[in-house]
């Protein structure tokens, strides 16, 4: 890991056993999980001297899958917070976050959730597996907006309506 006037450059790698599994995430958590970490030596204070939580994420973009490596370049800024880009060894772009929000905690405020027995938890995260979609697989979807979607006709206009013109008056005026 490199730092130089507030930014730091990390490389992170997977285990080797992680490796082969790769290819079934559009990037492998434990990846970003480290690329992550390495940015916390650009935010401000000693690393570690604050507890910071992820708030808002903005402009996230995934531009290559199943990389088991990747270089990091973060930097922080107060307005636009932390961003960060993820490149490969022949330096394409693997992923990039444009804002990364980052919110300060107290840590006692975590410690009371820890104390609350597991049982009485109104939470659960669980992971639901789907198989990855290929080209030639047929993808749902939909169109957002004011025209219709391709596969539907358009929709008849109503035709103009024509004026008539009066009636020719008969009797006195």
């Amino acid at each position: 890991m490199w730092t130089h006037d507030g930014e730091v450059f990390a490389e992170a790698a997977l285990p080797e056993q992680q490796s082969e599994a790769a290819g079934r995430f559009g990037i492998h958590p434990a990846l970003l999980d480290a690329a992550l970490h390495a940015s916390n030596y650009c935010l401000p204070g000693e690393p570690g001297s604050r507890m910071l939580l992820p708030f808002a994420w903005n402009d996230i973009r995934l531009h290559a899958t199943g990389a088991t490596s990747v270089r990091v370049h973060a930097r922080y800024s107060e307005d636009s917070g932390l961003s960060v880009a993820l490149v490969d060894a022949a330096g394409g772009l693997v992923a990039s976050i444009g804002s990364l929000i980052l919110r300060e905690v107290d840590a006692g405020q975590l410690e009371a959730l820890t104390s609350t027995s597991p049982n009485d938890a109104l939470w659960t995260v669980t992971w639901t597996e789907h198989s990855a979609t290929t080209a030639t697989d047929e993808v749902p979807w939909g169109t957002l907006g004011m025209s219709p979607p391709p596969s539907l006709p358009p929709k008849p206009r109503p035709s103009p309506v024509s004026r008539r013109s009066p009636r020719p008056r008969t009797g006195p005026p």
